[in-house]
């Protein structure tokens, strides 16, 4: 039996604003073919969770500003990989 695993939606928006930087909703939602809507629930809740931060771009038309959104520093080390070697020391004794 051959199993696939599945990554979550929230887990790909991570994963596309780690590659891309930053992105709108209408963006991951393209990118990611989810309905914008489905996509604002989820950005809210990674917002909740301090996985992402939004700023606000001026585009002097009407309506409200586009919201932009990027990793914050909690999403960026939720990322990381669980083991990291780069801290690990070897001592080799020359014989």
């Amino acid at each position: 039996m051959q199993t696939t695993q599945q990554t979550s939606t929230k887990q790909d928006i991570l994963e596309y604003l780690a590659k891309q930087g930053k992105a709108s909703a209408l963006e991951l939602a393209e990118a990611l073919d989810i309905s914008p809507q489905a996509i604002r629930r989820h950005l809210k809740d990674l917002e909740t969770e301090n996985l992402i931060v939004n700023s606000a771009t001026e585009h002097g038309g009407i309506g409200r500003p586009q919201l932009i959104y990027k990793l914050s520093q909690q999403g960026r080390d939720r990322l990381q990989p669980v083991h990291s070697y780069g801290n690990l020391r070897c001592r080799c004794w020359i014989l």
